[in-house]
């Protein structure tokens, strides 16, 4: 699997699934114990050895059922870790020399996004060399189409497969189950907001810095640049990526009184 959208629908799957047949197993258990108590006396060698059937059977239809999901899961998300590891060891040195040679050269979000599709999109170190070019100019990373890094890939990869184990290991639907573990196994782990958090945080498709964050930011870049080409370019970058007029009024208040 090469696509953190597919993983993180397998994933959704594999919770729904584990879930059902363990509230499936754990309903066949009941009813058995429910026959087991009516038909049977208790305290007898018969009804002890008939109730740890029925416990041994739930047990061993929850440990498949954990086995079976860990399994693919894992099998899943090694492939997108090793997939991912694969392509930072595709370097296109030339170009990665054509986006390095337009360092210290001012440019728009447009223009950017230009030096991205026509330089190969789909290589990792293009996409940093880019990403690297966004900043240079004051640019969100968020207004062109980039990856996330590989660390921070690999690390919602552990996360995801961390919250597996966990949902496998904790999950229990009886609700007299209080603990906090067994309250985020059932509701939090692999939900469907982690889920599409996990897939934002992936694909680089992440909230940008508060208004006002944003625009102190781009003040101290803006500060920091030498020649008033690049200054001005930068600017203007900033407030169109601006969309609130007060953050863009602050913004032009601080460098006017910067002089």
């Amino acid at each position: 699997m090469t696509n953190i959208h597919d993983l993180t629908n397998l994933l959704r799957a594999i919770r729904i699934d584990y879930q059902e047949t363990f509230k499936r197993a754990l309903e066949t258990k009941k009813q058995e114990l429910a026959t087991l108590q009516r038909d049977y006396v208790r305290n007898t060698p018969t009804y002890t050895a008939k109730e740890k059937e029925i416990e041994f059977n739930f047990d061993v239809a929850v440990v498949q059922a954990r086995q079976k999901a860990a399994e693919k899961a894992s099998e899943e998300i090694e492939d997108l870790r090793q997939w991912e590891l694969a392509r930072v060891g595709r370097i296109d040195e030339t170009a990665i020399n054509k986006v390095n040679a337009l360092r210290n050269i001012p440019l728009t979000t447009a223009e950017l996004k230009q030096v991205l599709a026509n330089c190969g999109s789909s290589n990792y170190w293009v996409q940093r060399a880019v990403a690297s070019l966004c900043e240079e100019n004051g640019v969100p990373v968020t207004e062109l189409p980039l990856s996330a890094s590989l660390d921070t890939k690999l690390s919602v990869l552990s996360q995801l497969e961390e919250q597996l184990d966990k949902m496998l290991e904790n999950y229990d639907p009886d609700p007299r189950k209080q603990g906090r573990e067994f309250m985020e196994a059932r509701f939090l782990y692999l939900n469907d907001d982690i889920l599409k958090n996990s897939v934002n945080i992936y694909t680089n498709n992440v909230q940008d810095l508060s208004e006002a964050d944003a625009a102190t930011r781009a003040y101290y870049k803006i500060k920091a640049m030498s020649g008033q080409m690049s200054k001005a370019v930068a600017i203007s970058n900033s407030l169109r990526n601006l969309k609130k007029q007060d953050a863009k009024n602050m913004l032009l208040y601080r460098l006017a009184t910067d002089d």
